[in-house]
């Protein structure tokens, strides 16, 4: 064999194997696709319904957060406005609305009549405000919270000029209060 023919032989062997490279290089990228296909789908779908998960869950908890913070603005105003109520109660003692009774019942002016309603009604809103706040809880420390302020209402209501205030108050409040009112004071 001379060089030349030497030569076109290593050439046609080179373009041969360059020819094979080419077509083990087709089937490997091919073999490649099916393989990211086979696989590479599902783990992009498990990968985009997981990203959804965590940012639904990521929602939630800012939802929670966002309540629990409400419900905490929520319960700190009532109680600041209970102390208001407590305030305007030992300023008019005669109105009767502390938590011991006057003994005997109010002779109120018609003035005084007038503050003892006034200052009833913010009792009852407060009352009503803690009725929406505390009727679904499941908190141990808010269910007894609660009991404090269901025993508060009915202790208050025992009185029969308070209660008479009430029954011609009563259907400014939300019906679900006035109904669980009446039956904790027997009105029903």
């Amino acid at each position: 064999m001379t060089d030349f023919e030497s030569l076109v032989f290593v050439s046609c062997v080179c373009t041969s194997l360059s020819a094979i490279t080419v077509e083990l290089t087709r089937d490997a990228a091919e073999v490649l696709a099916a393989f990211v296909t086979v696989l590479g789908l599902p783990f992009a779908i498990f990968t985009y319904q997981r990203s959804k998960k965590v940012e639904a869950e990521s929602r939630e908890r800012q939802i929670l957060a966002d309540q629990k913070q409400a419900d905490e603005q929520a319960y700190a105003r009532l109680y600041e406005d209970y102390n208001s109520l407590l305030e305007l109660v030992i300023r008019y003692p005669h109105l009767d609305l502390g938590d011991e009774p006057l003994s005997g019942p109010p002779k109120w002016s018609e003035t005084e009549r007038i503050q003892a309603l006034a200052l009833f009604n913010i009792f009852l809103s407060l009352a009503e405000r803690s009725f929406l706040l505390y009727r679904e809880t499941t908190s141990e420390i808010k269910v007894r919270q609660w009991q404090g302020w269901r025993d508060y209402i009915t202790e208050m209501l025992s009185r029969p000029h308070l209660q008479a205030m009430y029954l011609g108050q009563k259907d400014q409040y939300d019906s679900e209060f006035v109904a669980a009112v009446d039956g904790w004071v027997g009105l029903t």
